[in-house]
């Protein structure tokens, strides 16, 4: 039996101190059509559920539900409360480019360069298709062995087919300025890896090391912030949020663009402490 399709309010949030503030309204969407919550407004509850204290991946699971199913909000307005239902809708986001924003470091990398050099690396991420194609890369760290790079974002069409279990290369390399880029180490992942993993182990990529000298892998990479996205729904916040900032455009999004859920397991990192897709569906009939 097909999972239904999942819909959406359009609404952006906040934490707030009574629940979620509404940050931004998406044009078009169904919240905007009902006009009955406005920017500014604070969420207290959905579905009869409070939401003060709950983390922003949560209210996204509480918000979001079947397509033609609705969410009652009791909100707050310049010292009145007063409540709305809203039918979810669905949307395109399925047909667009998908995303995945990422943010990633290095951890106890192999030092390539000679003692002369600095005596580390120099490392910057690959990320190639199933085919070998390359589809993004990351900046250059310079002369550092635990790097930390900007937060970026990989397009999936392009990575994967947008398959979440399609299984493609991740490459950390060293660059050389002078001779060819040495490779650091390398792994298989997928989407739903990246999404649930913190940390991932590095291979090298034509042998397995037997012995504890040198070290018997290559490093790691971690994992700060994954969020799947669509492609541009949301541009217009990275105007108003700084990726660096703890409150940044890649929580704020997370909120709107996330995995359609399609009888999968929702990615842990995205569904608070709801884990399938029955108990989605308990919290939005």
């Amino acid at each position: 039996m097909a999972a239904a399709q999942m819909g959406r309010v359009g609404i952006t949030a906040e934490e707030a101190e009574d629940g979620m503030k509404v940050i931004a309204i998406k044009e078009g969407s169904a919240a905007e059509k009902h006009g009955g919550v406005a920017v500014g407004d604070v969420i207290i509850m959905a579905n009869g559920l409070p939401l003060k204290g709950k983390t922003l991946q949560q209210f996204a699971v509480i918000m979001g539900g079947p397509v033609g199913s609705t969410v009652k909000l009791l909100c707050g307005r310049g010292g009145r409360t007063f409540e709305i239902e809203i039918r979810r809708e669905g949307d395109s986001a399925t047909s667009q480019e998908r995303k995945i924003f990422l943010t990633m470091r290095g951890m106890d990398l192999d030092a390539k360069d000679s003692v002369l050099l600095g005596g580390k690396s120099d490392p910057y991420l690959v990320f190639r298709s199933p085919s070998g194609e390359e589809v993004f890369r990351t900046e250059v760290i310079k002369n550092e062995l635990n790097p930390v790079w900007k937060p970026f974002e990989v397009d999936l069409n392009k990575l994967c087919g947008n398959d979440l279990q399609r299984m493609f290369l991740l490459e950390c390399w060293d660059k050389d300025f002078i001779s060819k880029d040495d490779m650091i180490g390398m792994l298989e992942v997928n989407v739903e890896t990246l999404l649930k993993e913190k940390e991932l182990q590095l291979r090298d990529k034509n042998k397995v090391r037997k012995h504890a000298k040198p070290p018997p892998y290559p490093g790691k990479l971690g994992i700060t912030k994954a969020v799947l996205l669509g492609d541009d729904d949301y541009k217009n916040l990275f105007d108003k949020y700084s990726l660096e900032d703890e409150g940044s455009a890649l929580n704020v999004l997370s909120l709107e663009e996330r995995a359609e859920v399609k009888g999968l397991l929702i990615p842990a990192p995205l569904s608070g402490e709801f884990e399938d897709v029955a108990q989605l569906a308990s919290l939005t009939r």
